[in-house]
């Protein structure tokens, strides 16, 4: 395979320098913010913008190049493409200096540069990314595309693919990472993660022996993939020695740092003699995969009153710790809500990302409009007339109500070992939250099935670990969480949630359509029973 690709706003990411940049000339109001696109388009909205843009473009593609960041996943990706001999070049459209530009900086030696500095490009053999080319118009890029014969071609601009002088025997991809609203008939990709899924596939054992040498720095035995999370895939690891270790490769996303909230909670829980985790052996950052030791066990499919005892003795193992300095500082845990606006907030994003990132599904759409979106206007206008005066539905949680949290924290993410010991796993979305938000999810996790005695015991233990306030909270918010449960079960519709959990398990492409319809009957399912309990805690 030969692949051609973009450089900028391809490969390169300028939204935040574009953002610094023109902010830093005083060409936006203060508080303004908005990603390149939107930044270019207030800025053209005025009658002199076109030059006041092609300026701030020859600074930002100029000095402040250092500044600018790869794409989320282009790093792994063209190291893929490395292990595997894919050869990759850049084709790029760039001007020898930017417009207006008296001190004439040479952008294309800034581009090199940055290139360089990423790890992208050198003059050797070991070069992910093999060549570098610039031209100074559409019609050259066009002529250096055919020229090179490449199998893919990945762009930003979508006249350039669709131009008829396009070579028809190159393959086009479209990169739209903000979600532009094409409606045209090219193939789109919204991330390179999903190009990696999209032209890679899944891991050959060649790289995750590789990955996992680098990681462990020792030589493998073995390696046997195993299906993964909603968010990695994971492999089991067989050293010389007999030692085996899970290799866990993170679905990299802008949003959330999932390698860094477990990797670096669970190496934090085992320094202060919290075992109950898996313990961290290596890490790769700039690949997203790290090492764990492996845990021998069983899945928790019935658990006990003596596992959920576990559960809150680990949940207070870490609130004795958690104003240590290294834990003080965490950041907040991945869908935190510290008021009840907040929360509400995160149900009206949710159900918008939902529409934005979702194929056309009739079904789905019924149940939106004339079930859900209904009983959620009932339940968010009961939240806010019964929410506890102290914080208000508006005011946020102080910090000294907020605990350390798992997250995601349950039975479904759990192994029994033979001595009976529950080992709790996947700590990606690790960090500071309400306890409250702790307790509710809990109980509506659709991954697990507590009885209600169970549920009862969860209530009086956490009660008894946060304080009655806490419990009151839980009252009145599980119905908002819920009604986030209803939308979390519908992501299998959302096209860029699917490819994580493709990528963590091989074969879920055929299983599509009846994944779907089972997953909208369990959040109907779910949604009858906040519509018919919401004025009353069941538990």
């Amino acid at each position: 395979m030969h692949l051609g690709v973009d450089l900028d706003n391809t490969l390169v990411c300028y939204d935040e320098v574009f953002l610094w940049g023109a902010h830093h000339l005083k060409l936006l109001p203060d508080g303004w913010s908005g990603n390149r696109k939107e930044v270019r388009d207030y800025l053209r909205s005025d009658p002199y913008g076109e030059e006041v843009w092609q300026r701030l473009q020859g600074k930002v593609y100029g000095h402040w190049m250092y500044r600018a960041s790869l794409f989320v996943g282009v790093y792994r990706f063209l190291w893929r493409c490395r292990v595997r001999k894919i050869r990759v070049d850049i084709v790029s459209h760039k001007s020898m200096f930017g417009h207006f530009d008296r001190e004439k900086i040479p952008l294309r030696d800034c581009a090199m540069d940055f290139l360089r500095h990423a790890g992208l490009f050198s003059e050797n053999d070991n070069s992910m990314i093999k060549s570098v080319e610039f031209v100074s118009n559409q019609e050259k890029k066009l002529q250096l595309i055919e020229k090179k014969n490449f199998d893919w071609f990945i762009d930003d601009i979508p006249e350039l693919l669709e131009s008829e002088k396009f070579p028809t025997q190159t393959s086009a991809l479209l990169f739209e990472p903000n979600g532009n609203g094409y409606t045209g008939k090219l193939d789109t990709v919204i991330s390179w993660s999903e190009l990696e899924r999209r032209l890679l596939g899944q891991w050959t054992t060649n790289e995750l022996r590789e990955i996992s040498s680098d990681i462990s720095n020792t030589k493998i035995n073995s390696v046997e993939p195993l299906s993964g999370g909603g968010n990695t895939s994971i492999s089991k690891i067989q050293f010389f020695d007999k030692n085996e270790a899970a290799l866990k490769i993170y679905w990299e996303d802008s949003q959330h740092d999932r390698l860094y909230s477990e990797y670096e909670s669970v190496g934090i829980l085992h320094k202060r003699n919290i075992t109950q985790v898996p313990k961290p052996i290596g890490v790769s950052r700039t690949l997203k995969a790290a090492m764990y030791q492996w845990v021998d066990g069983k899945p928790l499919d019935e658990p006990t009153k003596f596992d959920l005892d576990q559960a809150l003795e680990f949940l207070e193992q870490i609130q004795e710790i958690q104003t240590t300095r290294d834990l003080k500082h965490f950041p907040d845990a991945a869908a935190a809500v510290f008021s009840g606006s907040q929360l509400e907030e995160q149900f009206i994003e949710r159900l918008s990302d939902l529409n934005k990132y979702s194929e056309q599904s009739g079904a789905l759409q019924r149940f939106l409009k004339e079930e859900l979106k209904p009983t959620a206007n009932e339940i968010i206008k009961w939240c806010k007339s019964n929410w506890l005066n102290t914080p208000s539905y508006y005011d946020s949680l102080g910090s000294k109500e907020r605990v350390l949290s798992p997250s995601d924290f349950g039975f479904h993410n759990a192994l029994r070992e033979s001595t009976g010991r529950v080992i709790f796993l996947d700590f990606e979305y690790f960090g500071w939250d309400d306890p409250a938000k702790l307790v509710g999810d809990f109980m509506l996790h659709p991954g697990m099935h507590l009885s209600n005695e169970l549920k009862a015991k969860w209530m009086t233990g956490t009660e008894k670990l946060f304080g009655s306030q806490v419990t009151v909270r839980v009252r009145t918010m599980w119905p908002l969480l819920g009604l986030c449960w209803c939308i979390i079960m519908l992501n299998v519709y959302r096209r860029d949630i699917w490819l994580r959990r493709v990528h963590a398990r091989s074969g879920q492409e055929k299983e599509l359509d009846q994944t779907k319809s089972r997953q909208l009957n369990r959040s109907r399912n779910l949604l009858n029973e906040l519509r018919e309990q919401y004025r009353k805690f069941p538990y």
